[in-house]
């Protein structure tokens, strides 16, 4: 199976579980558990990749060492050394994948992983308290890894991801997230300087890394586009799915009208937070492969 058809898959049914009403929540632990165990024996088969690595002959060495004594190209235009996180998109882009797949169940899903810490039912004013399934035991290590999932799934997929899991107290993941970001204005500036030089400063250098941006632009696109169930834009066809569509839920969208209306009267310092996460939450309700009209623009109402 190639690894674009293995994309598609992961994408397909993150999609699915995140917005499928009328699946339980032991279904959803467990999609969620089967990609979490995935991802880290990928995790544990790069470790093993690294060990073997380093396992190699003297002469092998030998030959590193040689290569090493030459100019790196991110020294000779002038960038930093390559940090401790990278992101290869081409070469693991099944790995960010399945990630991004997870992330974004955790987003609508979360819900359905967790439980008060006395067994009971739970409860959005009570969330220091939850009691997380063991199917998502593995994510930190998958989010803080070496491969850097966060840098290369959608940017509003990891920003939401980094929201939720902070305002539920599951991870705390928005110092990654600055991390990348100036990795990205780096590589930004890097790249217009390898263009300004092109052809008289590192020989096949600038040809290679053209090639290996485009490559990992491409599949950054299709983590970023391919979401197959998102909303349904047809105001007719919508009648039959919204019984079994999962609405994106705010964390916290579910306290006692009592706590909603003492909100409204504290609306004007609400509104400037809603204002700074509204460009995220409306990225992550309209993800969808194709530009849709805003739903509340459309015949029948908000959805």
């Amino acid at each position: 199976v190639s690894s674009v058809t293995k994309v598609a898959a992961a994408s397909y049914l993150g999609s699915f579980v995140a917005r499928a009403k009328f699946l339980t929540p032991k279904i959803v632990r467990s999609v969620v558990g089967v990609l979490v165990q995935w991802a880290n024996a990928y995790l544990d088969w790069q470790e093993q990749m690294l060990k073997d690595n380093a396992a190699e002959s003297d002469d092998q060495k030998q030959q590193q060492q040689q290569q090493k004594a030459r100019p790196l190209y991110s020294q000779v235009v002038g960038g930093s050394s390559a940090p401790t996180q990278f992101t290869d998109f081409e070469r693991h882009a099944v790995f960010y994948a399945v990630t991004q797949a997870i992330l974004y169940m955790f987003c609508f899903r979360w819900r359905d992983l967790a439980e008060a810490s006395g067994g009971g039912p739970l409860v959005e004013t009570e969330l220091d308290s939850l009691h997380w399934c063991h199917e998502v035991e593995g994510m930190q290590r998958v989010v803080f890894s070496k491969l850097n999932p966060l840098r290369a799934c959608a940017p509003a997929v990891a920003q939401q991801f980094a929201s939720v899991s902070s305002q539920t107290n599951f991870m705390f993941c928005y110092a990654m997230l600055q991390q990348n970001r100036r990795s990205n204005n780096a590589e930004s500036s890097s790249a217009t300087a390898s263009s300004t030089t092109n052809g008289g400063g590192v020989p096949g250098g600038s040809a290679s890394s053209l090639m290996m941006a485009s490559s990992n632009h491409i599949l950054r696109v299709d983590l970023d586009t391919f979401f197959p169930f998102d909303p349904m834009a047809l105001p007719i066809s919508r009648n039959f799915i919204d019984p079994i569509y999962f609405e994106w839920k705010d964390v916290g969208s579910e306290s006692t009208e009592d706590e909603e209306s003492d909100e409204e009267e504290n609306g004007e310092k609400d509104d400037e937070t809603n204002d700074n996460e509204a460009g995220v939450v409306d990225q992550m309700i309209a993800m969808s492969i194709s530009p849709i009209t805003p739903l509340s623009a459309l015949p029948g109402g908000a959805f």
